[in-house]
């Protein structure tokens, strides 16, 4: 059975006008003066131009000699107003060929059977649809009590593809004003990019665009940005600390129990072969694995979690040891504050006189400890002392 709630009024018949105004009843066709009818609240705001941009001009002189020929469609809203369901471009063009009437088919539905109308019927015209507007009407059905499988048969779509394509609403602002932008670094990346992008936390977006432009520049593909952000959102199972942890960052709660995970989001992961709005089709974006992992969808977070598990490690050596250090392992992008490089020290049994416990800083053994001796360079020990871990010095 339909579920009355979600069920929309059918769209207008292509019926023939009537020579003259009558009065505007329900389900009735008669002619409306063009400043009688208001637009659509719910209607997209960015529907991409067509192909043709001489489109509009033929409507318009097609209107001017022969009228409307398919009736629009309205609703009374009081005091002789109505607003419009459908037909905006037969409006606009009607409008600009002098028309003062034109051809209207009157329904009374509410607010809701009006919301649910405009939405099903922008998202049936989605060829012309900016993505981006596409994403917001299906969350408008979504917040009218549809489903996302009831959603993804309406357009025929899996039910990943109308989850990712959801998920675009999560774009933080400056990538939504990036992609409606029709030219500039990232004019050729298509949906499916930006799919990319909205995995990710609002604040890590805006944080990927301040930090990682030039790499982003650089992705040529979406199977090279999928890469990008892959190494952005981590593995959890990789993180040093427990991941019922809820004291670590209090504000932030126990990993276990985020939202921000991926397999909080199934859908958005699931593999299948690119879509044809992918720049580069080809081989399956993501290769088959033995193991899905459960990545962290809030690389922000994730950071300042593992700067305080740095400096929880430190501060219990530093309850038993006088001086501890940092060490810096591997070669990340930028030094890190206060932490000596693999090459100034030399490993040291921990009883060895002379050998001191040194935390691993940064890397897969982030709060390891390693009993280490300054290597033999004549100003390396003042400046090691300089260097002792601190707060102050874990501090971002």
């Amino acid at each position: 059975m339909t579920n009355p709630l979600r069920s929309a009024p059918p769209p207008p018949p292509s019926t023939p006008h009537p020579p003259a105004t009558g009065p505007a009843g329900p389900g009735t066709a008669l002619m409306l003066p063009v400043t009688a009818i208001d637009p659509n609240p719910w209607r997209p705001r960015h529907l991409i131009p067509p192909a043709d941009p001489q489109d509009d001009l033929r409507l318009t002189a097609s209107i001017a000699r022969h009228g409307v020929q398919q009736n629009l469609l309205v609703r009374p809203t009081g005091h002789g107003r109505h607003q419009l369901l459908a037909g905006e471009r037969r409006l606009r063009c009607a409008i600009a060929a002098g028309r003062t009437e034109v051809p209207v088919i009157v329904r009374l539905v509410n607010d809701h059977q009006a919301h649910v109308f405009t939405l099903t019927e922008t998202l049936r015209r989605r060829a012309r649809l900016h993505f981006l507007d596409q994403a917001e009407a299906m969350a408008g059905l979504l917040h009218e009590d549809w489903t996302l499988p009831e959603l993804a048969a309406y357009l025929g779509k899996p039910l990943s593809w109308t989850a990712r394509r959801h998920r675009l609403c999560t774009l933080a602002p400056a990538w939504r004003r990036l992609a409606k932008r029709p030219e500039g670094w990232c004019a050729t990346w298509s949906a499916a990019d930006f799919e990319q992008i909205a995995l990710l936390v609002p604040a890590a977006q805006e944080d990927l665009l301040l930090c990682c432009r030039p790499r982003l520049e650089r992705c040529a593909t979406p199977r090279e940005l999928a890469q990008l952000i892959c190494s952005l959102a981590q593995d959890i199972a990789t993180f040093p600390w427990h991941p019922g942890d809820a004291g670590l960052h209090p504000p932030a709660g126990a990993c276990a129990a985020c939202p921000h995970r991926s397999s909080r989001h199934p859908l958005l992961f699931d593999r299948e072969e690119p879509s044809a709005e992918s720049r580069n089709p080809g081989p399956p974006r993501h290769p088959p694995e033995r193991r899905t992992p459960d990545r962290c969808l809030d690389p922000l977070c994730a950071a300042t979690k593992a700067r305080l598990y740095l400096e929880r490690r430190v501060a219990a050596l530093a309850a038993r040891h006088p001086r501890v250090l940092l060490l810096q392992e591997g070669s990340p992008p930028h030094d890190l504050p206060g932490a000596l490089r693999a090459w100034e020290v030399i490993p040291a049994a921990r009883r060895a006189r002379g050998a001191l416990p040194a935390v691993v800083a940064n890397g897969p053994r982030l709060g390891t400890v390693r009993w280490i001796k300054l290597a033999r360079f004549p100003d390396l020990p003042r400046r090691a002392r300089t260097q002792a871990a601190s707060v102050d010095a874990l501090s971002p």
